[in-house]
């Protein structure tokens, strides 16, 4: 598999990331765990992944254009740019 086209920077999950995306109640069969990465480039921030849990039993069944908001972040500034390989932790292409 190759890096995502749309990656800026580091291409793996952090260990913590990945060890709750193992362990969460909603890492379904059929989830993929899709990583958004902030491209806003006037923002501190830029770079950060955010992962979200996309699958038939889950709240997202395909990939949102953007990272839907939430109640500690608004979305807009985060793209989807790959999945993650919940056994190495890298981002793939998705």
């Amino acid at each position: 598999m190759n890096k995502p086209k749309l990656m800026i920077g580091n291409d793996k999950a952090h260990p913590k990331s990945l060890e709750f995306m193992k362990t969460s109640p909603y890492n379904f069969s059929d989830t993929t765990w899709v990583a958004f990465q902030n491209h806003d480039l006037g923002h501190y921030d830029l770079g950060h992944l955010i992962f979200l849990a996309v699958g038939s039993k889950n709240t997202f069944t395909t990939v949102p254009a953007r990272m839907p908001d939430t109640e500690k972040a608004l979305g807009w500034r985060y793209i989807p740019v790959g999945k993650v390989d919940l056994n190495t932790g890298e981002i793939l292409e998705l």
